[in-house]
Formats: structure tokens, C-alpha cells, sequence
């Protein structure tokens, strides 16, 4: 989804890297380029284009993705290098569709204990102390509180962006309809209360009764009025969602199949399988296994 507006981000993006004076891409949920990367220090440049060191480089950035994925939440980390990157989830309708990686940033000694390190590797051994010199003065050092003052400034950049995608340039609910699973987009503001509560709490039981509360609405009116804006019942919707977090889980996270089914309120791991296969055609480890 993001790709259609490349151009549109790419403004947003270089707006930021003036402003901050930082490295900023914007990637997709596997980690791939969307946007040119901006800004990026003389050292990470040269570090990415050697094989062994860029790859280093890549597996960082794809932890912190998943990281900040699973939060729902910018996530903060150091690098094999001992520098700091923010990855700021860009989550619509409840699901990641891509992040910001910013970063290339040196933290005050005094603050580093409260950041983790995200790749056990010290990789410093393959530059010499002159090189090392050399291309990390240019290098930013921020305070701690500096640094999470900046994270949340960059999270609403990101709200702002998926504003502008949801309000006026998202596809039409026909075309999100024909996706199925990947994008239910329904924005009726009379039960958008419980869409947005059905997102924060897949893993719990959710009754007719409690949706048609939050909603104002009489649990008859809520039924026909749910089912006229999303074309499912709401047990139908619920299950659709949570399948949609169970793959979102199952490609991005080390849990097991049982874990999964946890996390989205599914204590029979059977009964999980059962309902995965039907929306999916696939078992949940075929799925993975496919991945």
C-alpha cells in the first residue's frame, strides 16, 4: 500500500531529515526500500556497502522492525556499532503496513544502560581507530531525554501520514473488499468504536452486547448497522481480524503456533488450526513454513 504514495512520504521523509539533520528510509514490512535513504552519516553509508558488514546492518534493521511491529509502538535500540535507531511503526486500522528508520545517532555514555542492544555482535575491530575517527565525528550525540522527546515527535509524523493515506487518498472499500484479509477498512463513525476496540483486544472475548454499548446503539440497530458497513456479522469480522494478526504473528515473531492462539484469544490450539485453515487454507505451520 505504501508504494502508491512514495512520492507523497518522500516529501514527508526529506522534511524530516532537514529538520533533524538525521538518516531516514521508509521501508515495508519485510524491510525493503520504499523511499531513497536521506541523510544517511558517512560512516553507516560505507559500513552498508561492504557484504559482510551491510548484511549485519540489514538483520539490525529487521529486529528493530519486528520489535517496534509486535509494540505497536516506536522502538528505540542500538546497533552492532553502539549507535541508536528508532523504528516508527506506521500501523493502520490495528495492523503494520511499513516503518520509519531513523537514526545514526551516539547516546551520552550515562544514558546507554537504558537502551538495548539489539545484535549481539562488537564489529568496531574491523576499522582502524583513523577511520573509526574520521567518519563518526559527524555523528549526532543526543541526551536520553532529547532522544525520546524526538521519538514521539516522529510518531506523530507517522499518525499524520496514515491521517492523510485513511482521509483522502486511501483506496476505495470495494477494492479493500476484494482484499479480504489484508485490508478491512471500514470507517462508518457510528461503529467505528468498536472496530477500534475489537483492534486492542483480540485476545479477549468479545460480546454483541458490549459492541452495541460502546456504540450507543441497541443490540439490534448495532447488528444491522455493523453489517451493513463491514458485510459481516460481528463474529465473522472478529475471526477475520484475528486470523489477520495471527499471520501478521506467524511471519514475524519466533512465538509458537500455541502462543499465537494466546495472544489472540484462541486457548484451543486446535480449534485455532481449525478456524486459520478455513480462512486461510492453510494450517497455521504450513503457513509458516510457506513464509
Amino acid at each position: 500500500m505504501l508504494y502508491k504514495f512514495k512520492k507523497e512520504i518522500e516529501k514527508i521523509q526529506n522534511q524530516i531529515a532537514l529538520f533533524t539533520g538525521l538518516g531516514i528510509v521508509v521501508v515495508d514490512l519485510k524491510g525493503n526500500y520504499i523511499t531513497s535513504k536521506e541523510n544517511y552519516s558517512k560512516f553507516c553509508s560505507e559500513v552498508r556497502n561492504k557484504e559482510f558488514l551491510g548484511k549485519s546492518c540489514r538483520e539490525c534493521d529487521m529486529k528493530g522492525l519486528k520489535k517496534s511491529f509486535l509494540l505497536k509502538k516506536p522502538y528505540i535500540y542500538q546497533c552492532h556499532f553502539g549507535l541508536i535507531d528508532i523504528a516508527i511503526p506506521l500501523i493502520l486500522n490495528g495492523e503494520a503496513i511499513g516503518a520509519f528508520l531513523v537514526g545514526q545517532i551516539f547516546l551520552e555514555s550515562k544514558d546507554k544502560n537504558n537502551i538495548e542492544k539489539i545484535l549481539d555482535k562488537n564489529l568496531e575491530e574491523y576499522f582502524s581507530y583513523k577511520y573509526l575517527r574520521n567518519t563518526m565525528g559527524e555523528i549526532p550525540v543526543y541526551t536520553y531525554e532529547k532522544l525520546e522527546n524526538l521519538s514521539i515527535i516522529l510518531n506523530y509524523f507517522a499518525k499524520y501520514i496514515l491521517g492523510e493515506i485513511k482521509n483522502n487518498s486511501l483506496e476505495s472499500k470495494e477494492e479493500l473488499k476484494s482484499n479480504n484479509l489484508e485490508n478491512i477498512d471500514y470507517m462508518n463513525k457510528i461503529v467505528q468504536p468498536s472496530l477500534d476496540f475489537i483492534d486492542d483486544n483480540l485476545e479477549k472475548k468479545i460480546s454483541l452486547e458490549e459492541m452495541a454499548k460502546i456504540c450507543n446503539l441497541s443490540i439490534s440497530h448495532f447488528s444491522k448497522v455493523f453489517k451493513r458497513e463491514t458485510g459481516k456479522t460481528l463474529h465473522e469480522y472478529i475471526n477475520r481480524k484475528k486470523i489477520q494478526r495471527a499471520k501478521y504473528m506467524l511471519s514475524l515473531s519466533n512465538l509458537s503456533i500455541y502462543e499465537i492462539g494466546l495472544e489472540i484469544g484462541f486457548e484451543d490450539s486446535s480449534y485455532f488450526t481449525k478456524v486459520f485453515k478455513k480462512y486461510v487454507g492453510l494450517s497455521p505451520k504450513e503457513y509458516r513454513g510457506k513464509i
